[in-house]
């Protein structure tokens, strides 16, 4: 069976070709468009607050963690042992 040529491409284009293709699209619009370069600039710095904002969220995250543990500690908790095949790990 004889395929199109936008099948072919829909069946053998990788995910990382079509974003690479998606992306110098979008480069291109920007250049001769300056309402998309703004959206873009727009785009870009939200994403980069986002992975600002996420990182941020992880470290006070393992901070309360390190906190609740050393109060666990200061009550006598059992500190956390690695066990193995029901042995405990030197």
């Amino acid at each position: 069976m004889s395929m199109t040529s936008r099948a072919k491409f829909i069946k053998q284009v990788s995910h990382k070709k079509l974003a690479a293709w998606s992306w110098d699209a979008m480069m291109l619009a920007s250049s001769h468009d300056p309402d998309h370069a703004k959206e873009l600039i727009l785009l870009k710095n939200l994403i980069y607050a986002e992975v600002k904002l996420q990182d941020r969220r992880f470290s006070d995250i393992c901070r309360r963690l390190s906190i609740i543990e050393r109060q666990l500690e200061r009550l006598g908790a059992p500190k956390y042992q690695i066990v193995y095949k029901g042995k405990k790990a030197a």
